[in-house]
């Protein structure tokens, strides 16, 4: 099990020991990471500054731009029924 911590310079991953960083480069949809949630499935599910989203499940990273948010800040994530619920401030 690990523990994921969004910021706003990527996304940390600590085993216990020690932190893995990944951002942009490693497949996020940018660094900035604004909310978090779990699916079902164990995807974890991290939204972005600019509107993206990015899962992670089983070390591998999608991203995503959802055609219905324009560059719109999500700041809140809810996974309820198979349904992703995005909040934005716009």
């Amino acid at each position: 099990n690990y523990l994921w911590i969004g910021t706003g310079n990527g996304l940390a991953r600590y085993d216990g020991k020690t932190f893995q960083i990944f951002k942009n480069n490693n497949g996020l949809k940018e660094d900035f990471i604004t909310a978090s949630c779990i699916a079902r499935d164990g995807r974890r599910i991290f939204s972005h500054f600019g509107g993206g989203i990015s899962t992670v499940h089983n070390g591998i990273i999608n991203s995503y731009s959802p055609l219905t948010i324009t560059k719109a800040s999500i700041n809140k994530l809810i996974f309820k029924d198979r349904t992703l619920w995005a909040g934005t401030r716009q």
